[in-house]
């Protein structure tokens, strides 16, 4: 897949308004990227979304863990839909491969697939086998798990944008269109969540060295 829409019969252009995309998935996460025309990424956010919803009220025993996949897509997938509709405006193909944002994402909730989404197997075979361990600590460690999978997504982040750099050099990209909405504020709001996040994880590591 390209990065750019090149069909030889493109469908008529529609801006997307960047600002209206991250509202879209403040609300609801995966459907700021439906409104961008990324259906595949979208849809699959929205289910995990719901999903997560769901079992954080009706399933105690999975509660949190749901609790921890709604925090991070309430991080990153607004973000992903703001920097997505300004993608699309630059005419970059919202199912580009090797989406930062996503690989992130996939690292912060999976078992490393962040790293087979960008290609990298070894990498995926290695956290995927330390997540048998990761598990069994999270109850006593909950700080040292959270640093790993943090490492790990911000890791898979920079693979990402390599791949999409070495792929497509910048004498080929597409400058991304600036959004007249601040790209300040969807960062800001994603740093507030997760600030309060580590907050939370910092507190409950102190309680149980503590105890």
């Amino acid at each position: 897949m390209s990065i750019f829409n090149l069909t030889d019969s493109p469908p008529p252009f529609t801006r997307r308004s960047a600002g209206r995309a991250w509202g879209s998935s403040m609300l609801l996460p995966g459907t700021g990227q439906l409104y961008c025309g990324a259906p595949t990424r979208g849809w699959a956010m929205l289910v995990c979304t719901v999903g997560g919803i769901v079992a954080s009220i009706f399933f105690s025993e999975a509660r949190e863990i749901a609790f921890r996949v709604l925090i991070v897509f309430y991080v990153l997938a607004p973000v992903d839909a703001y920097f997505t509709a300004c993608e699309h405006n630059a005419g970059i193909d919202a199912e580009a491969p090797n989406n930062p944002r996503v690989a992130a994402l996939l690292n912060m909730t999976t078992n490393g697939f962040g790293y087979r989404y960008v290609g990298h197997r070894t990498a995926f075979g290695l956290v995927f086998v330390s997540s048998i361990v990761l598990r069994a600590i999270y109850a006593t460690q909950p700080l040292l798990v959270e640093l790993f999978m943090t490492s790990i997504a911000v890791h898979a982040w920079k693979l990402a944008t390599h791949e999409r750099e070495t792929d497509y050099p910048a004498e080929q990209r597409t400058q991304v269109e600036l959004s007249t909405f601040p790209s300040g504020v969807p960062i800001a709001v994603a740093a507030l969540i997760i600030g309060h996040y580590w907050l939370v994880v910092v507190i409950a590591q102190f309680v149980l060295w503590r105890s």
